[in-house]
């Protein structure tokens, strides 16, 4: 039911939405906050469904059999199912967190790494504007390896985190 809502809400571009966050949130924290959620929310969702859905039917059916409640079919089957793709959800919104930051900080901050972007750029201070965007890419670097140390922590079971696992061709 949410599904269509949801694609109309990717689809609109985010940049033509932050007039309207100014007007309804005012600036500072609470704008640049939701312009990373904004920007993060549709490929965790998508994932996080996907992931849900893709429980082998046949697992769950004999899940059901034993008499387990949807509860326990959501926590031990679905939910471990569907780890695998939450994480490359997180992995991919992750890499736009940093991009919500700045449209966030060109529109709604009068300070921070994207405010200081906009001001450089401005002054033409080119050296000052590569800085900053090193920074924002440093930054989503370090946010990637993060959630892949995290998915390594919480699926050694899976075989993307096997080190050795055979590419089948």
């Amino acid at each position: 039911m949410l599904y269509p809502w949801l694609i109309i809400s990717a689809a609109v571009p985010k940049v033509v939405i932050a007039p309207l966050f100014l007007v309804w949130f005012g600036f500072g924290l609470k704008s640049e906050v939701l312009f990373v959620v904004t920007f993060t929310f549709f490929p965790l969702i998508v994932n996080a469904v996907v992931g849900l859905r893709s429980a082998d039917p046949e697992l769950l059916e004999l899940v059901q059999s034993m008499g387990a409640s949807k509860l326990q079919l959501l926590g031990k089957v679905r939910i471990p199912t569907a780890l695998p793709s939450i994480f490359a959800g997180i992995k991919i919104a992750i890499t736009l967190a940093p991009v919500g930051a700045v449209v966030g900080e060109f529109v709604a901050s009068n300070s921070g790494i994207g405010h200081l972007l906009v001001i450089a750029v401005g002054d033409m201070e080119t050296p000052l504007a590569f800085a900053a965007v090193t920074i924002f890419s440093i930054f989503g670097v370090l946010l990637w390896y993060l959630a892949e140390r995290v998915e390594s922590l919480m699926l050694p079971w899976h075989a993307s985190q096997r080190r050795t696992a055979v590419i089948a061709t």
